[in-house]
């Protein structure tokens, strides 16, 4: 069955019915929609829970990878456009925090609908930080194992995995050295911004996340959790909640 181009980029996870405010989620590098899958079953009722799908993995693996922000920002706000019009928030976990808050800026510099709170994690704000490193995916290996925060044994000796998920690392990481801030000073978006960070993350401490308060108009207030950069994985039954405490008043509007 042929896709529409809404239903090939996001995941539908939670919010059957007539929901009242959409939460769309953003994975980090060499990451997946289905990372999102458990966080319906606590998000508070009249929540759309979507997860946006990048080619080259799960259900897209035969899709060609995109290693540029311009051409993904294009195809994501793109098949956006199809969805029903709703109030809605983002959620971005690394590189998903630069691709969240890029969307948003675009949707609300062209549209004047910007989200109504915008969450970001493990993640520079965008134009800050260091750029990912351009070695080649052979070498990239090297990197897997503190972007990741250690892997099990039998992972990091599967040859076909780690070749797998190398590839995909390339392309992502190619996404950030494609970025290009736009001249002058940064967008502020009329929403407020949370961030969480992981307490022992290397690749993002915390204290690196504080120029997101350069890109709200609305304030920023900075959460801690525990773990290394990809905390997400396990850690994210409090960061739902925390995302529910700060959707739910806007249902109740």
């Amino acid at each position: 069955m042929l896709l529409s181009t809404a239903e090939s980029w996001f995941r539908r996870y939670s919010g059957d019915g007539h929901p009242a405010l959409r939460l769309v989620c953003f994975p980090y590098a060499g990451g997946s929609a289905s990372l999102f899958r458990g966080w319906g079953s606590r998000l508070p009722d009249g929540v759309e829970l979507l997860a946006v799908q990048y080619p080259g993995r799960e259900d897209r693996r035969r899709e060609e990878l995109i290693g540029d922000m311009d051409e993904l920002l294009d195809r994501v706000s793109g098949a956006w456009a199809e969805l029903p019009e709703m109030p809605y928030a983002f959620f971005g976990h690394s590189m998903g925090a630069m691709v969240a808050y890029e969307l948003a800026t675009r949707l609300e510099r062209t549209t004047g609908q910007g989200p109504v709170h915008l969450f970001v994690s493990a993640a520079h704000a965008p134009g800050t930080g260091t750029v990912p490193t351009d070695a080649p995916p052979e070498e990239l290996a090297n990197h897997i194992d503190r972007y990741f925060g250690g892997l099990p044994a039998e992972i990091r000796d599967d040859e076909a995995w780690v070749r797998q998920l190398t590839q995909l690392l390339a392309a992502d990481f190619a996404l950030y050295r494609s970025y290009r801030p736009r001249p002058g000073a940064p967008w502020r978006l009329g929403a407020a911004i949370t961030g969480f960070a992981g307490d022992q993350d290397q690749v993002v401490p915390a204290a690196h996340m504080a120029s997101w308060a350069d890109r709200t108009a609305a304030g920023f207030e900075l959460r801690n959790e525990p773990g290394a950069h990809l905390f997400i994985r396990e850690g994210w039954a409090p960061v739902v909640d925390t995302v529910s405490a700060v959707l739910r008043p806007r249902l109740l509007g």
